[in-house]
Order: structure tokens, then sequence, then C-alpha cells
């Protein structure tokens, strides 16, 4: 028979509560590279440089020019819970440093081998102090700078165990470049300099300039693109939303190029990365992300920055405003006068590929050409007039259509697949996706409808209509219900689970440009809330307008008349936004006509 004990309740050693704690707060190389360089900043550095070997596993030093610690106090800052930012328990709630809760010296020197060199301004000499397995030599002097360095060896050598889940070393390189990349855009005025052994992985200039510290993470195409903003109107003295945003043209598969700063804390917010992106809703496309750095300043009583371990997410008193506020403050900067003008001129740029084309042509040209016996004469015309070698290519032969962002006077010629509208234009062939190009007209045409609940937005139905529906389906279409009225839906709501359907939009049945066909208004409804089910990335009153924008466009495959293709041309050209779809898909490609003349020998 197994005799059932009760373990005693012990306090823990020291050295194991330690190295407990030491994992809560370490998790990896990029984690001590994270509390070493916060110490740094609070220390008032305008340099940090920080070195790694194997991706920070086999070692780490951050060295900075700050103020130092007094010899006097550097036993104290290796202490758990000793901290110089700290005196109240009301200290918490206005806390303004990086670093506050006296953890991450005590949590490295538990984790890896430490050297510590630091000197104040008033030290004759350094100090230095050294850690092996958790215990501290005697502080002895050191000739060194004013400022503190910290080298941590064979990190988690200690804790087998937790080494174990530490990745390689390029993924730990990784971590620590992205990390480092957050700082020298959330303090442009702090030069940073990473290394990876003798290879300068990042340097910062340290001028203060926040363009100059993004060029230096994301390069110069992308910094020069971007539109400066700062918005507090509306806002009151409480909260302040200044950054750059990018143009609707630059946009990322992942978000990687959206950073945030909060009281000039990087931090990770989903919902303030939805409200960024709500913010270009039917300006880029399905699962694409923006480019923006957003630096938001509140009182200290109104955000709390000890909400998360790490220190790597904030708790807000009010989350809504804060998600409004972003979302206005991003939506103003893309419609401002200046803002268009950067955006035309960086859409542009972005897909500025005339020189690239133009090679892609003629070298696809001379080959054809060579293949065929080409003469030595016209083999030199290529080569001189044109700087096109005879170097191996897999170029195809086809003409480069490129992305256009404006709508000139166009004649359409036709039909391309009863998909496209080939049209011709003073700058060459225009290719037009009817579908996407007629759904920008009628987006837009909704959005200055909206809220008009008349006989030009909405078309009665002569008898109600009952729709049964599910739970989940019936709590979405109420979590929308005013914004379906705003666009010409008339519903009513019953005790049970449906809805009374009594009117739909106008523009769903008395467009030109389709073809006539009796309307199933039940089956209407329920396909067009089963498409807004499925997006993502887009606010509701934007998804309701996008997704009967789609409804109510021609299609692909409609076949069209010259008259309706033109009416279709026309009506883009009226448009605020005529590069893309609601969606975000390009609605026009085009050809210059001195490519096509050029492929054809005429130039």
């Amino acid at each position: 028979m197994i005799k059932n004990t009760i373990a005693r309740i012990e306090i823990l050693p020291e050295d194991i509560a330690a190295r407990i704690a030491a994992g809560e707060v370490i998790e990896r190389p990029a984690s001590v590279v994270k509390e070493l360089v916060e110490n740094s900043i609070d220390a008032g550095a305008t340099r940090v440089d920080i070195s790694i070997d194997e991706g920070g596993i086999s070692s780490i030093r951050v060295r900075d020019n700050g103020h130092g610690i007094p010899s006097d106090q550097i036993n104290n800052a290796f202490i758990r819970h000793a901290t110089s930012k700290l005196k109240t328990i009301d200290d918490l709630y206005s806390v303004r440093t990086l670093g506050f809760r006296g953890e991450a010296l005590a949590s490295i020197v538990a984790a890896g081998n430490v050297d510590l060199i630091t000197r104040t301004a008033s030290d004759l000499n350094a100090s230095f102090m050294q850690f092996n397995s958790g215990t501290h030599g005697e502080i002895l002097p050191y000739a060194a700078a004013k400022g503190t360095s910290v080298e941590v060896n064979d990190l988690f050598a200690m804790l087998p165990a937790r080494r174990k889940f530490i990745g390689k070393p390029l993924s730990e390189k990784r971590a620590v470049v992205r990390l480092v990349e957050e700082y020298i855009i959330g303090y442009p005025s702090i030069r940073f300099v990473l290394m990876d052994g003798n290879k300068i992985l990042l340097k910062s200039s340290g001028n203060g300039v926040l363009q100059e510290a993004i060029a230096t993470v994301h390069g110069n195409e992308v910094a020069e693109t971007l539109i400066p903003f700062k918005y507090d109107e509306d806002l009151g003295s409480e909260m302040t939303i200044r950054g750059f945003i990018g143009p609707p043209s630059l946009h990322r598969s992942n978000r990687n190029f959206m950073h945030l700063f909060v009281q000039n804390r990087a931090i990770k917010s989903r919902s303030l990365n939805v409200a960024i992106e709500q913010s270009y809703s039917g300006l880029i496309p399905r699962n694409r992300h923006p480019v923006s750095v957003l630096l938001l300043q509140l009182p200290d009583e109104h955000v709390d920055v000890n909400a998360h371990p790490r220190k790597e997410s904030v708790r807000f008193l009010d989350d809504r405003s804060v998600f409004k506020a972003v979302r206005i403050a991003v939506s103003k900067g893309l419609m401002d006068k200046r803002s268009l003008e950067n955006r035309q001129e960086g859409f542009s740029r972005e897909f500025d590929i005339t020189k690239t084309a133009r090679q892609k042509i003629l070298l696809s040209a001379k080959s054809s050409l060579i293949r065929s016996g080409i003469t030595d004469e016209v083999k030199h015309y290529f080569d001189v007039n044109n700087n096109v070698s005879d170097t191996p290519h897999d170029f195809n032969t086809n003409f480069t259509f490129e992305f256009s962002d404006l709508v000139p006077i166009l004649k359409p010629i036709g039909q391309f697949a009863l998909t496209y509208i080939i049209a011709e234009g003073p700058e060459g062939l225009y290719l037009i996706d009817q579908h996407a190009a007629h759904e920008r007209v009628q987006y837009e045409k909704i959005l200055r409808n909206r809220n008009q609940i008349n006989g030009d937005v909405t078309q009665p139905l002569l008898q109600t209509i009952v729709l049964e529906m599910s739970a989940s389906e019936l709590a979405f279409v109420e979590q929308i219900f005013d914004e379906l009225h705003q666009v010409g839906w008339i519903l009513g709501k019953t005790d049970g689970n449906a809805i009374l359907l009594r009117g739909i939009p106008a523009i769903l049945s008395t467009d030109a440009l389709r073809k006539k066909q009796p309307l199933d208004a039940d089956l209407l409804f329920r396909e067009y809330i089963a498409s807004m089910e499925s997006e993502e990335g887009q606010s509701y009153p934007d998804r309701v307008a996008a997704s009967l924008a789609c409804r109510s466009a021609v299609m692909a495959g409609d076949i069209l008349t010259e008259k309706q293709q033109r009416v279709v041309i026309e009506a883009l050209e009226k448009t605020n936004n005529p590069q893309t779809c609601p969606h975000g898909r390009p609605t026009m490609l085009y050809c210059q006509q001195f490519d096509i003349e050029r492929a054809f020998l005429r130039r």
C-alpha cells in the first residue's frame, strides 16, 4: 500500500529563487540585450554599443557613455528589487523610465557569468566587478571612461535545461537585430552600434532625426517615401500622436514594418495595429500591412506600463478612445493635402520600374534577333545606345506593364478576356480591371450617399421578408445594424432569431451597367453578410461599404459595350483614389508607348 505524505512548505534557497526569477525575465539573448540597453537609456547615454557572439549565446556586451553607477552602490545594483527609479507605490503609476523593477541585473547574473565596468563623472577611476556562477568577487579599480559596460558570457550555462530552449545562433541574432531596430527608431538621439563579432549589423547616427533613424532600419527608399504627421486635434492636451506613415503603395506581407511607441516605450499591440490597418481600408490589398511609426504620448495616469512581465505591452485606462484616436490620426494623415501629394510621389517611386522594363524588353529583343542571325551592326546598336550586354538572362519577351496612380483621358479600344478594358492614352496602352475599377467608383458613391435614406439610396421591397438566421449570424448582423442601415438596407428586429428585410440598397438594382435580372433579396442579403464575415482588416463601416460596392460592380466575364466601357473609365477618372479598388487591388496597368516602340525597333 502506497502511503501518501503531505510535502512541507519550505522557503526556497536564495540561489534557486534567483534562477527561477532569471528564467522569467531572461528568456533568450535578446532579453539580456533589452534589459541592458534600457538601463543604458535610463542612464542618459547618448551612445550605446552592443556586441554579440553566436547570436548572444556565447557572449553579449553592452557599453554606454551614461552616468555610470557610483562605486558605493554597485553591490546594491545586483540585489533583486533594488532600483533607483521607484520610491513610493505611487511612482508605479508615473513611470517614465524603461527599467524600474530592479530585476534586470540580478536576473542576468543568475543566468550567466558577468563582468561589470562602470564609472561616474565624479569617480577618479572606474570600478570592476566579476560574477561567476552567481557569486561576485570584490570591487577592483579599473581604467575606463565614464559610463557602464556589462559583458555576459555563457548564457544559461548554470541552467542547462533552460538553455536547450534557446534557438540557433542565427535565430537569436535576428531577435537581437529586431530589438535594436526598435531602439534606433524609438530613440533617434542616441547613437546605437550593433556588432556580431567584427561585423557591423546596425549603426545609427544619433542625430535626433527620426526619418534618418527609420532609414537606418528600413532603408532610404522606404524612409523617403513616408509621410510625417502629428495629431492632437479633438484630443485636448491629454494625448498626442505623431510619427510617419507610408503611402498606400508601400505595404508589406507582415507587421515587421509597423512600430508602436507609448511614452517612448516600444510596445506590441494587436489592437492598435488593427486601428492603423483600418485607416488603410480599401487602399492596400488584403493580408498586406502598412509601414508606420507611431509615437503616442498621454498622461501617466492613463497608461499602466507595469502590465506585462517583460514590459512588452501596456494597458490603457480607456482602450476605445486610444484605438479611435489612432485610427483618426492615421486617416487624417493619409488624407492631408501634403500627404496626398507625397502619396502620389511615393506611389510613382515605389513602382518606378521604367528603366528596368526597358532593359528587359531590349534584352529580350536582342536575344531573339541574335538567335535569328542578327547582324553585327544591329548588335552594336543595342550595346552602344542601350548599354545592353550579352549577359545570359531569362527575361520573358512580353511587354512589361507598370502600375498607374493617375487616370489620363483614355479612349477604350475593347475588352480582353471579358475582364480587362483595353484603352489608348497619351502615355501608352492601358489595361483596366473592369471589376476593380467599377468597384472603386461604386465604393466612393456609397460613401458620398451614406446616411441619406431616401429613394436614391434605398429601394423598398413590396413585401417584408422574414430571414431566419443562426445565433452567430444574428449576432453579427446586430453588431453592424446601424452601418447596414446607413447604406440602404432597411431591416427590422424580431423577438426570435430572425431579421425583417424591408428594403435593399438601390445601387444593387438600379445600376445602369448591370444586366437586368430579377433580384432574390433573401439570397442577396445572406451572401452579402457571409462575404462581410470573411473580411478582415477593415472597420465595420468600411467593410459594409466595400462589400456593397463589390456586389454592385460589373464582374469579370461581363460583356461591356463601348459605351459602358467609356462610362467605367470616365467615372474612375472622377474618383479620389483611382489607383485601387476598396480592397486594395490595382485598378489599372499601363505600358509606355516609348517601350513598345523600342521593342519594335522604332526608337
